[in-house]
């Protein structure tokens, strides 16, 4: 009987433990998929924010629309943070 316990005691452990690095390498693949997205868009809308109007830009200083972007970024998280707070987890 002990072994018994013992065994499933093990497989719920290891059960466990393939749940968590599963979730660890879907955050991993989710960051550098993100990231790897997100980069041509922050640099495309970047030169358009400071490219000049004549050329179909905004026409902002560097600065300007860095700011710009930090606080897009900002307000994305926050929406984000709010909705994952409304939404309930499956399972």
């Amino acid at each position: 009987m002990e072994h018994a316990v013992a065994l499933a005691r093990g497989a719920v452990g290891a059960r466990k433990r393939r749940d968590e690095l599963a979730i660890a390498a879907s955050a991993i693949s989710l960051f550098w998929t993100a990231f790897v997205l997100t980069r041509p868009f922050g640099a495309t809308f970047g030169v358009v924010l400071t490219k000049p109007l004549e050329d179909g830009g905004f026409n902002l200083s560097r600065i300007m629309a860095s700011l710009v972007l930090a606080g897009l970024t900002v307000t994305v998280i926050l929406v984000s943070g709010k909705r994952a707070e409304r939404t309930p987890l499956a399972g």
